[in-house]
């Protein structure tokens, strides 16, 4: 049976406290920060480090099944035609007893000599599954970090928007006030001043209601770093325009940091030892064994070394299929790490074909807004000289804020696409800028 360890328990208790304990953060934010407080306090990752202190307590059980054995067991018996009972301890020992009422303490020491490799080779797959477990571990963060980015990101493009519609409320606002001056002049009628108005209210409600998903987009932010919802915190990053690794950089950065990867590796070697493990059950076993014994019978007292040794001669093939088995099983692991390996491939290709797309939709959002900016102060200069209709202002107030719209969310666009191609590598978005700027760039 594998006991954990005190430290463990331990760290498992400590863990579990602080996932029970909100923190908060306050001031700006940068995004590193963000991905950095996620890492420490999200309950994902924090179940993910519990599992994998677990596979590492797994590991030292089957490390110490390779070293010996003691226990310590009594035994108090009354019987008239004689008995053989087995202690408790492990190893267990098995003691014979004569007629009458006897009472013994037993000390044993059991050690493996020879097992065919069986033990080793249980404890080597036992340290690749605790690998694989670290893997997982890597993994649960990198989608973490995705999340934690893509809520930051978020509250980035609807802070944009209340921008925007601050923008828009004071184009309004100023067009209320021109249709007015031209209404006392008698250059303009009233209903231009009433629609006016209604457009400057229309304006006003939406900053509203951006303002309500700003707040929002930020409470999903707190949630997924899983810190206070009553944090007074501000993103203090904007979207970036940064240039990416080539395409070979980043298939060398995946095969090196990727989580998913790192796993099948670990996992294709488990396999490997578990089929020699298997193997060596094959093979004759040898334990040396040491006993003292303390009894009321004197006959009984004493200390005696030995050795058992087992040999297997007949079972059936039930040896030879778990090989079988074992084999089967490696093969499986070698189709799942190649598997693995064109599922991050793909994924950086397609980040990298999202990331090209919103390049090119950024370049026309921008030409539009250039275009509907222009065209806006030409109609408001037209319309104040009695040249143009109030309908050809507010439809220009309107294509300049959908210009904004979709420039914002073409730079959101690039940075999500960035940080997919960042999370398919096995880094964060902040790591993969250090390593873009440092290096070769697409």
């Amino acid at each position: 049976m594998i006991r954990p360890s005190f430290w463990a328990l331990t760290c498992l208790l400590g863990q579990l406290a602080s996932a029970q304990t909100t923190e908060r953060i306050d001031g700006p934010l940068p995004l590193a920060r963000a991905i950095e407080v996620a890492g420490e306090r999200s309950p994902r990752i924090l179940a993910a480090v519990a599992e994998r202190n677990a596979s590492n307590e797994a590991r030292r059980g089957a490390l110490a099944r390779l070293g010996p054995q003691l226990s310590a067991s009594g035994f108090g018996v009354s019987s008239k035609p004689g008995t053989m009972l087995s202690g408790p301890a492990m190893p267990a020992p098995t003691m014979s007893f004569a007629s009458g009422s006897s009472w013994v303490g037993n000390l044993m020491l059991m050690m493996p000599l020879y097992t065919g490799g069986q033990l080793g080779a249980a404890a080597e797959a036992a340290r690749h599954e605790a690998q694989a477990m670290a893997a997982e571990e890597a993994e649960m963060r990198g989608e973490t970090t995705l999340m934690a980015t893509d809520a930051y990101l978020n509250v980035l493009l609807a802070r944009a928007k209340v921008s925007r519609e601050l923008a828009r409320v004071a184009a309004t606002a100023e067009m209320v006030r021109v249709t007015q001056a031209r209404a006392d002049a008698g250059k303009d009628i009233a209903a231009s001043v009433r629609r006016a108005e209604a457009e400057h209210s229309m304006a006003v409600r939406e900053l509203a209601m951006a303002r309500n998903d700003e707040a929002k987009m930020l409470l999903d932010l707190l949630a997924t770093l899983g810190v206070s919802l009553d944090s007074k915190t501000d993103p203090a990053d904007g979207f970036s325009a940064s240039a990416v690794p080539s395409l070979q950089r980043l298939l060398a950065l995946a095969k090196e940091h990727r989580g998913l990867i790192a796993g099948a590796q670990a996992k294709l070697k488990a396999a490997a030892s578990q089929v020699r493990a298997a193997q060596g059950m094959q093979r004759p076993q040898v334990f040396g064994v040491l006993m003292a014994d303390a009894a009321n019978d004197p006959m009984m007292r004493g200390a005696s070394a030995g050795i058992s040794i087992g040999i297997p001669i007949f079972d059936g093939g039930e040896r030879k299929a778990e090989v079988r088995k074992m084999k089967s099983m490696q093969t499986a692991a070698e189709q799942n790490l190649r598997q693995a390996e064109l599922n991050v491939e793909r994924e950086i290709r397609q980040a990298l074909l999202d990331l090209d797309l919103a390049k090119s939709n950024a370049e026309s959002a921008r030409a539009a807004l250039a275009s509907a900016s222009a065209s806006l102060e030409i109609v408001k200069i037209r319309y104040e000289a009695g040249k143009a209709i109030l309908l050809e202002q507010i439809d220009a107030i309107q294509a300049k804020s959908s210009a904004e719209a979709e420039v914002a969310r073409a730079a959101f666009d690039a940075e999500m696409a960035r940080a997919r191609l960042a999370k398919a590598v096995g880094l964060s978005l902040p790591e993969l800028d250090k390593i873009a700027a440092a290096g070769e760039t697409k």
